[in-house]
């Protein structure tokens, strides 16, 4: 019988280009900044310990050496206690690859310091990732303020209609989001028609080391102060956040994936006759390529149309 073409070097190198180039189509967009919080209640000096403090801490976040970026959430803590502890988290959405939430959490830990250059507690948001530090610990800690709404600035047709939808769908969805089932991420989106040609999108997300309790009730927060009857909105907390559109905004092949189905068995040949590791390697491996090719199309494509659906007229 002829040998298989296959073997697993040349899987893992195969693996390993068509991840780099989908890698590479994502790196090419940049993550879009959203908006930002500083308190002025509690400052630090430059070259204080405390600036030495959050430096450590957004280097040990941002590091390209943290593996942290696969599961898109992090923290870290630099001091040994009060006034100088600094805590420090990111979040990154749950659809993105961990190169793409490397990219935004880089830029994020640079830009938070230019438009928070002496705050102890700030917040910096793009639209795929979450940045946040603190004096004080906020590890497993619901965070209810400070919050950000951010709204189209088209109205909806029917809006009626369209809030009622709007509400039943996130009632639903906010505890499937809170219970973690995609990869341990607290994550989820839904969507519906509205109408004949128009679809609704939803994604909600937390932090997940909160628990399925302090995500809910987060989410319930955020959607509480969630403007309705526009053509897209969001509500942006450091704990949690929320978002509608009506256009794809979310990477749905990177969604299915979180909770892929098991592969399927190779039927087992009666009697005492054998398959050999050659043919199931020749049947079961270009398979699986062809899979993992269209799955990276898919994605790309994907991400392409969302960006041709982006709407302008977005304001806060």
């Amino acid at each position: 019988m002829a040998s298989s073409p296959f073997n697993s070097s040349s899987i893992v190198l195969l693996l390993s280009l068509l991840l780099h180039i989908s890698y590479r189509a994502e790196a090419q967009d940049e993550p879009t900044y959203l908006s930002h919080f500083c308190s002025n209640n509690t400052v630090f000096s430059p070259n204080s310990t405390y600036q030495r403090n959050l430096d450590t801490v957004l280097t040990t976040l941002s590091s390209t050496n943290t593996s942290n970026y696969v599961s898109g959430f992090a923290n870290s803590t630099a001091g040994q206690g009060p006034p100088d502890q600094v805590y420090g988290l990111f979040l990154c959405r749950g659809d993105q690859s961990s190169s793409s939430c490397q990219d935004c959490i880089t830029k994020a830990s640079q830009q938070i310091l230019q438009k928070c250059p002496q705050e102890k507690v700030s917040v910096i948001w793009f639209d795929v990732c979450m940045l946040t530090y603190s004096n004080q610990s906020i590890f497993s800690t619901v965070r209810e303020a400070p919050g950000i709404s951010m709204f189209n600035t088209v109205n909806i047709s029917d809006p009626s209609s369209f809030n009622q939808l709007l509400g039943e769908t996130l009632t639903a969805l906010l505890p499937k989001a809170a219970s973690g089932q995609l990869a341990g991420k607290k994550f989820g989106v839904d969507k519906t028609n509205f109408t004949a040609s128009q679809t609704l999108y939803m994604l909600a997300q937390c932090t997940p080391d909160l628990t399925a309790a302090e995500c809910n009730r987060c989410l319930q927060v955020a959607v509480g102060r969630l403007l309705l009857g526009r053509q897209g909105a969001r509500y942006l907390l450091p704990s949690c956040n929320v978002r509608y559109e009506t256009y794809l905004f979310y990477n749905e092949t990177a969604i299915a994936l979180l909770s892929p189905s098991p592969a399927p068995a190779v039927p087992r040949p009666q009697g005492k006759r054998k398959i050999s590791t050659g043919v199931i390697f020749a049947i079961v491996v270009p398979i699986f390529v062809t899979v993992v090719v269209f799955l990276i199309l898919c994605c790309f494509l994907q991400k392409r149309t969302m960006q041709r659906h982006e709407v302008p007229q977005y304001t806060s």
